[in-house]
């Protein structure tokens, strides 16, 4: 998802847009997983979730294997 229909989807849920706009990507995510009621876990694992249907996993692990270093492939499931 591109970063301004994920700052779009923040507004929606009430995280103010000044907020959202000094927030990194990954930041904007575990925010809005947090007003929805989820934990707040995106790039936390490179693999292995158990939230299957999350709408972020793709980025999740992308970002988590960047972030490692790990830089494997990871498709959504």
């Amino acid at each position: 998802m591109n970063l301004a229909s994920i700052k779009q989807k923040a507004t929606g849920l009430g995280i103010a847009a000044d907020k959202a706009a000094k927030m990194s990507k990954a930041d904007l995510i575990k925010a809005i997983q947090t007003a929805e009621g989820h934990s707040a876990c995106f790039a936390s694992k490179t693999g292995g979730c158990q939230y299957t249907g999350c709408c972020w996993m793709a980025d999740c692990y992308a970002e988590a294997s960047r972030r490692t270093g790990k830089g494997r492939s990871v498709r959504a499931m």
